[in-house]
């Protein structure tokens, strides 16, 4: 997964927020302050993005891109 022990607690922490939010749909910024209150201390832009990556290779999300560039990710259908 990764060698960052905060990534497999976002893992959970994401998991949990799209269960709860399954139509939500942010940027990773927008991931970051706003998806994961609980979390302490609070989380990287380069860890949250690391446990996207981890459930993106599970397929339990995806991303897709604006036509003004920017990264969006969702719950995968």
């Amino acid at each position: 997964m990764s060698d960052d022990p905060a990534v497999p607690i976002l893992v959970e922490a994401l998991r949990a927020y799209l269960v709860a939010h399954p139509h939500a749909a942010d940027t990773l910024r927008g991931i970051t302050d706003s998806w994961l209150p609980g979390i302490a201390p609070r989380p990287t832009s380069s860890q949250v993005a690391r446990a996207l990556a981890v459930l993106a290779r599970e397929v339990r999300v995806e991303n897709f891109i604006l036509p003004d560039g920017t990264e969006i990710w969702r719950a995968a259908p």
